[in-house]
């Protein structure tokens, strides 16, 4: 466990647990014990599925593991927190509880900020996607985009092999129609239609209508000229840029690929086709 400098958390702060893509979070109850809703498979990832989660009373340390952590009572200057012995005592009646578990309306943000404040609040999403909204999905070293219909299903231009990795060769994507927590899976994800100021969206019932025409459809996914961006950018507006990369490649270009740890480099020699030297164990 480690923790930034800062305060030592105190009865009835809210820890703010940092990781991969998004926070978990849980109330200091005292004597290094804190109280957090467990999602469904006590798995604490921002991607589980809506079910069952359960309020568990555990030592901090065991929540944090090996991430970072920092006492965060962040809406302190909103609501006015509740006296801490009614926010213990209403913590400590509820482990054990299983309750409904949502990862857009009921995660384990909503559980410690309604137990300090008497509000659920959650800062995981930026606002709640509309029907027709552009949905921008944070990977590491890219985004992935789907278009928001409604009832928590997207539509989505799947790279090949189903995987949105930056570095997907060229071949034929599939578009589809599913959850959004399946899609965002652990990574964290918010509404940006960052085109409305230069293009006029196309009617709502137009965009989903056309969206699910297309799904079952296979479609050719050149990851410079044609990717998940494109696509929904294109039923949003009729237009498909991307923010993919910050200007197109030209021959003898230098391309710069970002992985998790590391970058690798590649030289563009035009058509999406790239001269670039593989490492030991990888596939020319």
């Amino acid at each position: 466990m480690e923790a930034p400098p800062g305060p030592e958390p105190k009865p009835g702060d809210l820890i703010e647990i940092s990781r991969l893509g998004y926070s978990h979070w849980a109330l200091y109850v005292g004597d290094g014990y804190v109280i957090h809703l467990a999602p469904p498979g006590e798995n604490s990832e921002s991607g589980a599925h809506t079910g069952l989660g359960m309020v568990k009373r555990e030592l901090l340390v065991d929540v944090v593991g090996q991430c970072f952590y920092k006492v965060n009572n962040h809406l302190d200057h909103l609501y006015k927190p509740r006296p801490i012995k009614d926010m213990l005592s209403s913590g400590i009646e509820m482990v054990g509880m299983e309750m409904e578990y949502s990862v857009l309306s009921r995660n384990y943000e909503h559980l410690v900020t309604e137990l300090k404040y008497g509000k659920a609040h959650s800062r995981q999403f930026r606002e709640e996607p509309k029907p027709g909204d552009l949905i921008e999905i944070s990977r590491i070293g890219s985004s992935h985009w789907a278009l928001y219909e409604g009832d928590g299903y997207v539509i989505h231009l799947a790279p090949p092999e189903e995987k949105s990795e930056p570095g997907a060769p060229t071949g034929l994507g599939v578009v589809k129609r599913e959850l959004l927590v399946d899609v965002v899976e652990n990574c964290s994800y918010k509404v940006n239609n960052y085109l409305d100021h230069v293009y006029t969206p196309w009617p709502m019932k137009k965009i989903i209508a056309f969206g699910n025409w297309l799904v079952g459809r296979k479609m050719e996914y050149p990851v410079l000229s044609r990717n998940c961006e494109h696509f929904v950018t294109d039923l949003r507006y009729g237009n498909f840029p991307s923010q993919q990369r910050e200007e197109e490649p030209r021959p003898g270009d230098m391309i710069e690929i970002s992985h998790q740890f590391y970058c690798t480099w590649a030289l563009y020699v035009g058509e999406d086709d790239v001269i670039h030297l593989a490492p030991p164990g990888k596939a020319c």
